[in-house]
C-alpha cells in the first residue's frame, strides 16, 4: 500500500511538474482581456480543440512522461483488483461512503459557487484577475465535465461496486448504468486545478493548495470504493491536459489577437 501511495504522489508530481508556461499560462502580464460574453462562449469548442492537438506540441521531456504515465496505467489496468483491495479490502462495499466528503471539489458544490463569488467581486471591485480566472475554471470544469460524459458513455465500465469485474467494457450501446471509466471528479478537480495553477503562476503556493485538493478528491474516488484505480489515473490525467490546453489557447488566441501598447511596451491583447 505504502509503496503504491509513492507511486501515486511521483506520478502527480511528475504531471504538476511540467513547465505550464510552456503550453502557455494567461498572467496579467500576457495583457488578456476575458469578458463573459458571447465570443467567450464559442471560445469553448477552440479551447477544446487545443486539448485534441496538444500532444503535437509535446517535447521530449513530455513524451517521455507521457509514456511513463502510460505505463503506469496499463499495470494499474492489468492489477486493477488487486490494487483496488489494497485500498478497500476483498469486499467493493467495505469502504462505501469513506471520505466521501472528498467528492465536493469535483462535483461542482465548492466549484461553481467559487467561480460565482470569484466573478462578482472582480466586478464590484473592478479587478479583472479574479474574473477572467473565474471564467477559464469555469470553462475546464465545463469541458472536463463534458469529456467524462462522453468517455463514461463510449466505455460502459462498471464500477467496483456495480459489478466486481475489473476488466468489462461493454461498449456505447449496453450497459447505460455503467460508468466508472474515467473518473469525473478527478477529471474536473485537475482541469481546473491546472487552469488556476496556470494562471495564477505568481502565486506558488495556491497552486500547490490547489493540486492538493485535487489529489485529495482522486484518493477520496479511490478509498470510498467508488473506482478502479485506473479510472482515477485515467480522469486526473486527462483533466490535466484539458486544463493545459485551455491554459494554451488563451496563450495563444487564433482570433481577436491584436497588437496594442501597454505600460511596458507592445502587447498582445485579445479582445472578446
Amino acid at each position: 500500500m505504502k509503496s503504491f501511495v509513492i507511486a501515486l504522489i511521483f506520478i502527480a508530481f511528475s504531471l504538476i511538474h511540467q513547465p505550464i508556461r510552456s503550453q502557455g499560462d494567461v498572467t496579467p502580464e500576457t495583457n488578456s482581456y476575458v469578458s463573459f460574453n458571447l465570443a467567450y462562449l464559442k471560445s469553448y469548442a477552440p479551447a477544446f480543440k487545443q486539448f485534441v492537438v496538444s500532444p503535437s506540441r509535446f517535447t521530449t521531456n513530455e513524451w517521455v512522461i507521457t509514456g511513463f504515465t502510460g505505463a503506469v496505467f496499463t499495470t494499474m489496468y492489468l492489477n486493477d483488483k488487486a490494487l483496488f483491495q489494497k485500498f478497500n479490502g476483498s469486499s467493493p462495499f467495505a469502504n462505501e461512503n469513506k471520505m466521501e466528503w472528498t467528492g465536493v471539489f469535483g462535483n461542482g458544490i465548492v466549484a461553481l459557487p467559487s467561480f460565482a463569488l470569484m466573478y462578482g467581486f472582480g466586478s464590484m471591485k473592478s479587478l479583472q484577475r479574479p474574473k477572467e480566472a473565474a471564467l477559464l475554471g469555469f470553462q475546464a470544469f465545463v469541458l472536463s465535465a463534458g469529456t467524462a460524459f462522453v468517455m463514461k458513455h463510449i466505455s460502459h465500465r462498471p464500477r467496483p461496486d456495480q459489478l466486481y469485474v475489473s476488466n468489462q467494457w461493454d461498449g456505447p450501446f449496453k450497459s447505460f448504468e455503467f460508468d466508472a471509466f474515467p473518473s469525473g471528479h478527478a477529471m474536473r478537480a485537475f482541469a481546473v486545478a491546472t487552469v488556476l495553477a496556470g494562471y495564477y503562476n505568481d502565486m506558488p503556493l495556491l497552486g500547490a493548495g490547489l493540486y492538493g485538493l485535487a489529489a485529495l478528491t482522486s484518493y477520496g474516488r479511490l478509498i470510498s470504493s467508488s473506482h478502479w484505480p485506473s479510472d482515477v489515473l485515467a480522469g486526473a490525467a486527462i483533466g490535466y491536459l484539458i486544463g493545459r490546453g485551455i491554459l494554451y489557447y488563451y496563450r495563444h488566441p487564433q482570433k481577436g489577437l491584436r497588437i496594442s501598447p501597454t505600460a511596458t511596451g507592445i502587447g498582445a491583447v485579445m479582445v472578446f
